[in-house]
């Protein structure tokens, strides 16, 4: 059912585009143990010799396969995460078929926003942005040293250094940094995790059908695109709104919460201990932390 349901979502994504086809689901006859779908006859990507001998343009395949999936994990946030050369089909020559929708992946608009920033500073070789993203993406603890962190990632551009773009594989490279997040404890989402897993897998595809695609240079684009969405004005508007809002909620309730504070400190019940962790790394945070030292010094003068 939940098969199903994936792939009613990923036809969603693709009913207005012509090359690329995801079977229906016959819901009427489809059970918690049977999955009932429509159909589909094609060649599979790695029936190499079957696809050039009936005239179909490889190239235009992969750059179709890569398309897509980019599509999905930048653009839509909701992706097919086993791309593996078995569950893609050439249906005709302008035409691929995916199939097989038990592993999908979810993206929020944040998450695709951070693994964009974490992409384009692969493509500048910025070991700082590289960082800034790791932090955006995942959740670091507040011992986490900085110095080894930033160790960690220059010997991660050394591994790379001179390596032409073309050459690099975006998949191992994102699974190198979060490893490199991982040794660090900082917790990366499941789903991000899965990004790079899912366009190795792609990679190894791709390998097959062009062995020349740049599929740092196909990502780009992509990464470039929701660069641009994320300082649009509109959206910068509605940020400030949504951080306005909230803090107004924060300051609507803080005479209470200030006047439980007082009491619990003149009584001695408990030590107060007050941080900003991460200061370092997070100064352009500089609204947050104003608002956050304010309230420091409110409740100490009350106290």
């Amino acid at each position: 059912m939940t098969e199903g349901r994936n792939a009613d979502l990923m036809a969603q994504q693709f009913e207005e585009d012509e090359t690329v086809k995801i079977p229906s689901i016959y819901w009427d006859y489809t059970t918690k143990q049977v999955l009932t779908m429509e159909f589909i006859e094609g060649i599979k990507l790695d029936q190499l010799d079957e696809l050039k001998e009936k005239g179909f343009d490889l190239k235009w395949l992969a750059d179709r396969v890569v398309h897509t999936l980019f599509y999905q994990v930048f653009k839509d946030g909701y992706f097919h995460a086993d791309p593996h050369i078995g569950n893609i089909f050439a249906e005709s020559e302008k035409r691929i078929a995916w199939m097989d929708f038990g592993l999908m992946g979810r993206l929020s608009s944040k998450m695709r926003m951070h693994l964009a920033s974490l992409v384009m500073a692969m493509v500048k070789q910025d070991s700082d942005d590289m960082i800034k993203a790791i932090f955006k993406m995942g959740v670091a603890p507040e011992d986490v040293d900085i110095h080894e962190l930033s160790g960690d990632i220059d010997r991660f551009m050394i591994k790379y250094y001179g390596v032409p773009l073309s050459e690099l594989s975006l998949g191992q490279s994102i699974t190198d940094l979060f490893s490199i997040a991982n040794k660090h404890q900082i917790m990366i989402p499941s789903d991000l995790s899965l990004v790079g897993k899912t366009i190795l897998t792609l990679e190894g595809l791709i390998e097959q059908l062009d062995p020349e695609f740049d599929i740092i240079e196909a990502a780009e684009p992509f990464g470039r695109d929701l660069i641009r969405e994320k300082y649009n004005p509109k959206r910068l508007a509605k940020s400030l709104y949504d951080q306005i809002d909230e803090y107004g909620d924060v300051i609507e309730d803080m005479p209470e919460v200030i006047r439980e504070l007082s009491h619990i400190a003149k009584n001695k019940k408990i030590p107060i201990e007050i941080s900003i962790p991460k200061a370092e790394h997070f100064s352009q945070n500089s609204i947050q932390l104003v608002i956050d030292y304010r309230l420091v010094l409110c409740f100490y003068l009350l106290v």
